[in-house]
């Protein structure tokens, strides 16, 4: 019995050795991203509720510009205290006037600073 014991203890070392070794490339990742994350949020102005909030608008707001704007156009946005700035470029004005009425339309979303510009896509 005892020596059924031991075995599984050493089985169970050896399996816990093993995942350790091939978890140590994580380590550095993980910690750094702590890290870097927490270094972040400290040094920003506004709220971990806010921060957050205004990822969610840049998250839903880029769905659904894509998925009604396509590959028309070139839109990058930034939230920041749910004002929306938006830069890039679209086809037309109209695809610009559906663009700012798009992200005026997301939830939590306070004001919307149009700076599309009317032209064929960049190409970086």
């Amino acid at each position: 019995m005892k020596h059924v014991a031991m075995k599984r203890l050493a089985l169970s070392i050896g399996a816990a050795a093993l995942l350790s070794g091939a978890l140590t490339a994580c380590v550095p990742l993980v910690v750094g991203g702590a890290v870097a994350g927490g270094s972040m949020l400290a040094t920003d102005r506004r709220t971990s509720g806010t921060q957050l909030e205004d990822e969610g608008i840049e998250l839903r707001a880029l769905s659904r510009i894509r998925s009604n704007v396509g590959e028309r156009g070139h839109v990058s946005l930034t939230s920041y205290n749910r004002q929306v700035l938006l830069t890039g470029e679209v086809p037309n004005a109209q695809d610009k006037q559906l663009v700012e009425q798009i992200v005026s339309r997301v939830e939590n979303v306070n004001s919307v600073v149009n700076e599309l510009a009317v032209m064929g896509n960049s190409s970086l």
